[in-house]
């Protein structure tokens, strides 16, 4: 991928910046990767130079290679050259001031498993500024062990500014996470003004209009009977159905052509956060199928913020009654609360890269710097194909000895973060991984 020319924006709201932003654009998914292309332009707009950062999950590097989410990414997104593991990560603390990790479910542990708390920057320098925007821990309550939720408090508190994109994540943060400044505010791709979409759906093809849309990305037979209903009730002559980018690696639809349904459409039914999302964004009738497995939370918070409640239906309930959703959605209410929640949304990044980074104490470098330890120590070690012998040699090392090196970082940032009985006992463990470790590099040593 090339970086682009920067355009000329608007006059720089902030101050001159370098900002790397850390979401999951890559991921083969329509609204992730128009979330970082939204974030990406209003950064822009305040006078910051950001760039995606480059570094993918092994599970989608070939997907990505010629996808849909690649070909954007070249003709629209600014991003870092590529990254191929944690470790590397940290030469980004030589050119970047800011980092910023949002939106969407970033937070959420069971989407990031092997890579040891990444969206939380373990590998950020104490001296650089750590923003979480409108991020998503995609649950009620915390994924991970009690230990788990011990290290979250701890690389949370190394934020300098934490907003969230649902009630549920603020409760969290105030009564988990230690964080009761983090803020609600909107996802990213509300804060462009829909005629700014323009730019991307003019170059979509000009299909057809006054059609049903479905955008189902767990199909099921609640979604089947909506889909079924609406298309009754709209009485049009013709549904396209948009698929599941997640799940059919041979779609072509393109991101801008993803969006011209949606505005095109004479109704829309969805499963998806983000389809819901454009649906209010372009004014559209819409009716959202709650999908519990991605994260409820989400649906409901931005629902009851706009007053489209009615909008939902849960996991369970049938249609019987529920005449509430066909009716017609009052737009100007929707769209003058969202447009004071769109303008708070931006005032607080605003803010958020405005305030200095507060001095760091001894305690908090430390901690940041065994939390920066724990991360490289538990980086995944690369594949040994195409590589000398020597070097296969020393990586194999290096893989017998990973697991014990993030235990005994771990259970030493763990030590430092308790007290009492909890202390002895990961300060117990800490030294036990020690001891294998040099124990493991004697046997290494006497086998070269």
């Amino acid at each position: 991928m090339t970086e682009k020319k920067e355009e000329k924006g608007e006059k720089p709201a902030v101050g001159r910046q370098r900002a790397v932003i850390l979401n999951f654009w890559w991921s083969l998914n329509y609204g992730a990767i128009l979330t970082a292309y939204a974030l990406q332009r209003e950064l822009e707009k305040l006078g910051v130079d950001n760039r995606l950062v480059n570094f993918l999950h092994e599970w989608c590097r070939e997907p990505f290679k010629n996808s849909f989410s690649e070909k954007f990414a070249e003709r629209y997104l600014k991003v870092t050259p590529p990254f191929e593991s944690v470790a590397d990560l940290v030469e980004l603390n030589r050119t970047a001031d800011v980092f910023i990790v949002g939106s969407d479910q970033v937070f959420r542990l069971s989407y990031n498993v092997g890579y040891e708390f990444y969206y939380y920057l373990p590998f950020v320098d104490a001296d650089k500024k750590k923003i979480a925007c409108a991020a998503s821990f995609g649950a009620s309550e915390l994924e991970g062990t009690i230990a788990d939720r011990e290290l979250v408090r701890c690389y949370l508190s190394g934020f300098d500014a934490v907003s969230v994109r649902e009630t549920d994540g603020l409760r969290l943060c105030g009564e988990e996470l230690r964080r009761s400044d983090a803020a609600l505010i909107l996802d990213p791709v509300f804060w462009p003004a829909p005629g700014e979409w323009e730019t991307l759906i003019r170059n979509a093809d000009d299909g057809e209009k006054d059609f049903g849309l479905t955008y189902v990305l767990d199909q099921n037979k609640e979604t089947d009977a909506v889909a079924a209903a609406a298309e009754h009730r709209f009485a049009v002559g013709k549904v396209i159905d948009m698929g599941n980018a997640q799940k059919d690696g041979e779609i072509t639809l393109s991101p801008e052509q993803w969006l011209y349904n949606i505005k095109n459409c004479r109704y829309m039914v969805t499963d998806s956060f983000h389809g819901a999302c454009f649906a209010i964004i372009f004014n559209k009738p819409f009716i959202c199928v709650a999908n519990r497995e991605r994260g409820i939370s989400r649906f409901e918070s931005l629902f009851d913020m706009l007053g489209l409640s009615s909008r939902l239906v849960k996991n369970g309930e049938t249609l019987d009654g529920r005449a509430d959703l066909f009716e017609t959605i009052d737009y100007a209410a929707v769209n003058q609360k969202l447009a004071a929640e769109v303008a708070r949304s931006r005032r607080w990044m605003a803010e958020a890269l405005q305030k200095p980074k507060a001095p760091q104490s001894f305690e908090s470098e430390m901690t940041a710097f065994m939390m920066q330890r724990l991360s490289l120590a538990g980086c995944r070690i690369r594949s040994l194909e195409e590589r000398t012998e020597e070097m296969g040699r020393m990586m194999i090392k290096a893989g017998l000895l990973r697991p014990y090196r993030v235990r005994y970082w771990r259970n030493r940032l763990l030590a430092a973060l308790t007290f009492g009985k909890m202390r002895k006992k990961y300060k117990a463990k800490s030294k036990e991984c020690r001891q294998k470790i040099d124990c493991l590099k004697k046997v290494l040593k006497g086998g070269k």
